[in-house]
């Protein structure tokens, strides 16, 4: 399963579309307004799944697949992202 961070200048708009499309495979960074979504598609499928590939829901999108991170953040994040990464 790849790991997707996905940023919008409104995020508020885009947890909803991430709250129904992926309810149990997400992860919201609130102190950089990131979401952190699994799937097996690819970046511009997912943008389109969450129906923000126009620019009109959330605004500027940007849909980034990782292959590795690192980083200091909220302590519940590593275990979701582990366990995200594991399911490959």
């Amino acid at each position: 399963m790849t790991i997707y961070a996905i940023a919008s200048e409104r995020p508020d708009a885009l947890k909803a579309a991430i709250e129904r499309v992926y309810p149990t495979s997400h992860f919201f960074l609130n102190t950089t307004k990131l979401w952190f979504v699994t799937d097996n598609a690819s970046p511009r499928d997912v943008a389109l799944k969450l129906n923000v590939a126009d620019g009109v829901v959330a605004g500027q999108v940007m849909v980034m697949a990782t292959e590795d991170y690192f980083g200091w953040a909220n302590k519940e994040l590593w275990p979701w992202l582990h366990a995200a990464a594991a399911n490959e």
